[in-house]
């Protein structure tokens, strides 16, 4: 279980339920996609330089309908890419590791054979715990992000209230 406190937490909850519910979505979606990048940008770190386009496939992304929201920040997460992006060693077979393939690399494989029996290896896990150690790492830095974010986009919408 996760326990996370938020300096300034009730001064927040108190001006969002003044605020009208659309707004709150607002600013509550504003703040946890804030969250989710600076996760999503601890995640990039731990992928070696070398990969630097399959970092691309790590993202975030915020939905939101009705009363609901859900997050989510991982590998192959985000807006999808048309672009091929290849990463292999010289001499080496396959197709190399892409945005489509990254979460075989990062949690490893079984054994594979294709429908004709032919065998195609197994992938051993190169960072297991990947997001895990993220949140870990960036934990603080993401509700500081959070807070800070929401704070900005509160008085935003606030502005636009008074000013309407």
């Amino acid at each position: 279980m996760i326990n996370i406190t938020v300096d300034g937490l009730p001064e927040i909850v108190k001006r969002l339920q003044v605020v009208e519910d659309k707004l709150s979505k607002t600013v509550l979606k504003a703040a946890v996609k804030s969250g989710l990048t600076v996760v999503a940008q601890e995640m990039r770190k731990q992928i070696p330089a070398s990969m630097v386009n399959a970092r691309r496939a790590i993202n975030g992304r915020v939905k939101g309908s009705g009363s609901r929201l859900v997050a989510k920040v991982g590998v192959g997460v985000g807006k999808k890419s048309n672009r091929a992006l290849k990463e292999r060693a010289a001499n080496r077979p396959g197709v190399g590791i892409s945005g489509n393939n990254l979460h075989w690399w990062v949690i490893g494989t079984a054994g594979r054979r294709t429908k004709s029996g032919a065998w195609r290896g197994a992938m051993p896990a190169m960072r297991p715990g990947l997001a895990k150690n993220a949140l870990a790492t960036s934990r603080g830095r993401a509700i500081a992000k959070m807070a800070m974010t929401a704070r900005k986009r509160m008085t935003k919408e606030l502005a636009k209230i008074r000013k309407g």
